[in-house]
């Protein structure tokens, strides 16, 4: 019992350990793809409007039409966050299944060697 009580904590540790670098490299790979998409440097600059007149202009048309893109850009932007972020979550949970499959296949073992 005591064994079991040994290896339960053990593989807990070890459980934790992997959770928080996960975490870690979530928020890293996060912040890097802000700095990629979010960089000010690149920001397309609006077209002017001519405020000159108060009847709509071929200016006044691309202005929204280019404010209208713009919001499209953003909300398929955050669509792609967040399935970047679901195949992330994925791609790990199927590593930490697999990893915990071998530990049972070994523990299986450990234990049909110990059986009389």
């Amino acid at each position: 019992m005591a064994l079991i009580t040994e290896i339960i904590k053990k593989y807990d540790g070890e459980a934790k350990e992997r959770i928080a670098e996960a975490r870690k490299l979530n928020v890293d790979k996060r912040a890097e793809r802000e700095a990629l998409f979010f960089d000010p440097s690149k920001e397309m600059e609006p077209p002017k409007l001519d405020e000159s007149t108060t009847e709509p202009t071929e200016q006044d048309f691309a202005y929204f039409d280019w404010q209208n893109k713009l919001v499209d850009f953003y909300k398929k932007l955050g669509e792609c966050n967040i399935l970047v972020d679901q195949l992330n979550n994925s791609s790990g949970l199927l590593k930490e299944m697999e990893r915990l499959r071998q530990e049972n296949c070994e523990l299986k073992q450990k234990i049909n060697q110990v059986k009389p």
